[in-house]
């Protein structure tokens, strides 16, 4: 839920093991009231993730990149992240 990542902060997980073998790190960013960055490092491995969006119900997403490249925009973003950090943007508004 959006509320578990205020406004300035962000929550990390480092290391998570994953079920296909290996592990993921995980940062989530708010970092101001229309701006969200994910980063996903699956540590070497290429790894398919579905990003969920923690917005409420009276946002709407306007833009998202994926690593500096404009994607459709969307609530739910499916992500490749090929053995490197993936970072995903989402403007909101």
């Amino acid at each position: 839920p959006e509320s578990w990542v205020s406004e300035g902060k962000a929550v990390t997980v480092e290391n998570a093991p994953v079920t296909t073998g290996g592990t993921v790190s995980l940062r989530v960013e708010h970092v101001s009231a229309k701006l969200w960055r994910i980063t996903v490092d699956p540590h070497g491995k290429t790894c398919e993730f579905v990003v969920h969006l923690p917005i409420d119900d009276t946002s709407r997403v306007s833009t998202v990149r994926i690593n500096g490249k404009q994607v459709d925009a969307a609530a739910v973003i499916p992500l490749t992240a090929a053995g490197k950090p993936s970072v995903v943007a989402v403007e909101v508004r």
